[in-house]
């Protein structure tokens, strides 16, 4: 009964159970639910899977070859949009994981796959506190194919020991990749040619639905059938003859102090404990070494090995919501939706009812005449844009990469035309193609898509440009998509204040106008001096007083203080450069094997950028500043060089081909000067101090260039 109130409560559609504990003869019934099970025979304390589906769903059980250890029940689930979806609830008796089980699972790679249960894998990739071998077996399987271990963050297992800690057991892996092995494409294009019929008109927007679902269907079963046999995998640590024979006589021991527990025999294991330790560690140490003498830029693998260093898990933290924090996976889901609910709703607070019903009659105005209907597109175009697809791009909702859509036949690239002919015609997009797989960045309020920011950009573009007034004068408007700055500058403050408040108003009364929200938790303002003054009265935005940052201020990564000194730009850039230079330290030390030219085209394609970005910007900020940005180089290059101390940094640069940090910063502000002929500034006083200020660069850039 308690069970049946949880289905019920938690209006669970599927539900998968390990441990049973059923006997064959007993007659196990949930209304409105059909449960599928196997049974342990003969019955034990323990054993027994179920899957129990609710019976509006169109589902059929799956047979399968008989397991070596797996007590496994599966279930293939018809979905609404008409795709299908493969559940298993399995438990894992003592037998080791057999990797023919988890292939005879995942055989059908055209169809969704997801294998549930308590598997008894341990490892601390899902958050398990130890690993056992079946976790090591099958994070190495895991790491070799296209599976996806998912597993809770919180324990699932509560020992009643009091020595004993709360793990991890019930783990999930589920497929996420439609090619699992080499492909056939002679095969692959022969099937689609002689499966793929061209319908001569498409009957309405359920009939372009059907086509794109049969269409891909179409694709994934070809894929599988000409997808060659998957190579079985055994799990065996390569180690050198010396290390299996100590580490086997090092079992033996144990047994023996198991045995006996003798005080000499756990002595002696506690060395050899150490001593395997030792030279394990060596042992990888060196092949790993010897993994990255080997590295080289031409052939990728350079890039895959930073690339792996440099991606760290990034684990949700605990989400505050309301003055609480939530921590479960589930709450957190439901905090997201809400907010991305939240966030791209119309904004229906205070709308100008006559604006809108100008905009509504320019909306409904008819087309003129000379404006032809968008073109339909021919079977050039269509196949113009496939080559044009990135193939190392991840593959959407239906799982087909842009590697299977270039290897498309002629017929199939003549389907797709007609498809998207049909689409503009009925001016519908299909449903299928509605679907995505979104990663939530951990980031304040939600960002952009590929289109919005292009998008957003032409809706706002005359927001500086329309004006009650003409503009103040010596005021400044910049944007970067949803990111917009406002400068005023004066020698009177109280004068630049009442300037940027005008602006500020401006831009209020335009938002109100077209319906577009200002984020006040996130908008700062700044008063820029080199003279000791007080504050001018706050900037309001709807009657909300924005107060005066003491400190800097972040716009567009750029971190602006008081005086324009750029230290704390500095002083952050250069933190953050030596943060990931501590996560490069498996290849950049002095110790690494990784060749010259790699380890100094890292640091040119990775370190350098991060720690002199918009060098154009603080280029004029003070040598002292300056120097910590050619410490971080000096630093880097004796690294690579790993030269002794007593070799000079002019030395190292000279013979690496490397220019001083501030003479690339020169080069790029010349180059951005060049671009921009008319400057980044403008004097309207003398300055009491020498220079500085970006406004003040032209004469230093043109003295550089007559050099």
């Amino acid at each position: 009964m308690i069970f049946l109130d949880f289905l019920t409560r938690h209006d669970i559609d599927i539900a998968c159970i390990t441990e049973t504990h059923l006997q064959p003869v007993e007659n196990f019934k949930i209304p409105n639910y059909k449960v599928y099970r196997s049974d342990r025979v003969p019955v034990s304390s323990y054993g027994g899977v179920a899957v129990i589906v609710k019976k509006k769903f169109v589902h059929e059980p799956i047979i399968l070859p008989p397991m070596i250890c797996f007590e496994i029940q599966g279930v293939t689930i018809s979905l609404d949009n008409g795709s299908k979806l493969r559940i298993f609830s399995t438990y894992r008796s003592s037998k080791p994981l057999s990797v023919r089980d988890l292939n005879a699972v995942f055989r059908d790679n055209s169809i969704p796959t997801i294998l549930a249960g308590d598997l008894n894998c341990k490892h601390p990739a899902w958050f398990s506190v130890v690993s056992n071998p079946n976790g090591i077996k099958l994070f190495e399987l895991m790491n070799q194919s296209d599976w996806v271990v998912s597993a809770p963050d919180e324990p699932t297992y509560f020992p009643t020991h009091m020595n004993r800690h709360p793990d991890v057991l019930d783990i999930c892996p589920p497929r996420l990749k439609l090619i699992n092995g080499p492909v056939n494409w002679d095969v692959f294009r022969a099937r689609i040619e002689s499966k793929l019929t061209i319908p001569p008109s498409f009957d309405g927007v359920s009939a372009i639905d059907e086509a794109v679902d049969s269409f891909t269907n179409l694709v994934k079963e070809s894929v599988y059938v000409s997808s060659g046999p998957h190579q079985t995998w055994s799990y065996k640590l390569v180690l050198p003859f010396h290390l299996r024979s100590l580490i086997s006589y090092k079992h033996r021991i144990r047994r023996r102090w198991q045995r006996n527990r003798l005080a000499a025999d756990k002595k002696l294991l506690n060395i050899l404990t150490k001593k395997v330790k030792k030279q394990l560690d060596e042992f990888w140490y060196a092949n790993y070494q010897e993994y990255l003498s080997d590295l080289h830029p031409d052939d990728g693998s350079l890039y895959k090995e930073t690339k792996r260093i440099l991606r760290q898990r990034d684990d949700i933290p605990p989400i505050k919501v309301s003055d609480q924090f939530l921590t479960s996976p589930s709450d957190k889901c439901e905090a997201f939706a809400d907010v991305l609910e939240d966030t791209f709703s119309v904004n229906e607070n205070n709308f100008d009812t006559n604006h809108v019903t100008k905009v509504n009659e320019f909306l409904d105005l008819a087309v003129p005449s000379v404006e032809l209907p968008i073109p339909y597109v021919n079977p050039c175009e269509v196949h113009g844009e496939i080559h044009l697809l990135k193939t190392k791009k991840a593959p959407g909702h239906d799982l087909i990469p842009n590697e299977v859509i270039k290897e498309l036949p002629r017929r199939a690239v003549l389907f797709l035309t007609a498809l998207f002919n049909a689409c503009l015609r009925w001016n519908y997009f299909p449903y299928m193609w509605k679907h995505a797989q979104v990663t939530m960045i951990h980031k304040p309020v939600p960002q952009g898509s590929v289109l919005g920011p292009v998008l957003f950009s032409l809706y706002v573009s005359d927001i500086a440009e329309h004006y009650s007034s003409p503009p103040p004068p010596d005021c400044f408007i910049g944007m970067f998509a949803d990111d917009k700055l406002i400068a005023c500058a004066d020698i009177n403050v109280q004068v630049a204040q009442r300037r940027l408040q005008l602006i500020v108003d401006h831009v209020v009364a335009w938002c109100h106008k077209w319906c577009v929200s200002i984020s006040i938790p996130k908008t700062e303002a700044k008063v820029f001096t080199l003279r000791r003054t007080q504050n001018p009265p706050c900037i309001t935005i709807n009657n909300i007083a924005i107060p005066w940052k003491i400190q800097s201020v972040r716009w567009l990564g750029v971190y602006f203080d008081k005086r324009l000194t750029w230290g704390d730009h500095v002083k952050t850039k250069v933190n953050e450069g030596y943060q990931r230079l501590s996560k490069l330290y498996p290849i950049l030390n002095k110790k690494s094997s990784l060749g010259m030219k790699s380890a100094l085209l890292v640091y040119k394609s990775i370190l350098l950028p991060l720690v002199i970005y918009a060098s154009p910007v603080w280029v004029t900020a003070a040598r002292s500043h300056i120097k910590k940005v050619e410490v971080f180089q000096n630093k880097v290059l004796r690294i690579i060089t790993k030269a002794p101390w007593f070799v000079r940094n002019s030395n190292i640069q000279k013979d690496l081909k490397v220019e001083p940090v501030f003479n690339v910063m020169i080069k790029h502000t010349i180059n951005m000067l060049k671009d921009n002929p008319h400057g980044i500034g403008r004097r309207r006083f003398v300055r009491r101090r020498r220079i500085h200020l970006p406004q003040d660069m032209p004469p230093i850039v043109e003295g550089l260039l007559n050099l």
